[in-house]
C-alpha cells in the first residue's frame, strides 16, 4: 500500500518513527494474512520490514529439512536486517501467525 495517510498512521505508531521517517527511500505497507510466509530461503527479498501489529514465527531449516522455532515477534520486530547486513545461507523463514 502506497497510501501516504496509512503509511503516516502506521510510522506515528511505530517505536522506528524518527529513524525511518528519516529514510531517503520510499516507504510503504505490506499487509500478510496467517499462514503467509514473509521471508524464505531462495527468495530474494531485499525488504527491511518493521511488524507494526500482528505476530510471526522465525524458523530455522536443518540440514535434514526438519525445521525447528528460533524466534516469534509482534509489534516492532524486523524482518530482513540479516539479508541487508550480512552474506548467509537462506535457512531460516518467517511466516505469519496471525494478520500482519
Amino acid at each position: 500500500m502506497y497510501d501516504k495517510e496509512r503509511i503516516d498512521k502506521a510510522l506515528s505508531s511505530c517505536r522506528y518513527a524518527d529513524m525511518m521517517a528519516g529514510l531517503q527511500v520510499p516507504l510503504f505497507l505490506i499487509q500478510y494474512e496467517a499462514g503467509e510466509i514473509i521471508s524464505a530461503p531462495l527468495h530474494n527479498n531485499n525488504y527491511y520490514q518493521v511488524v507494526i501489529e500482528g505476530n510471526l514465527s522465525i524458523y530455522y531449516i536443518r540440514d535434514d529439512g526438519n525445521t525447528y522455532s528460533l524466534s516469534s515477534g509482534s509489534d516492532g520486530y524486523i524482518i530482513g536486517e540479516l539479508e541487508l547486513f550480512t552474506e548467509h545461507e537462506g535457512i531460516v523463514y518467517s511466516e505469519a501467525t496471525t494478520a500482519l
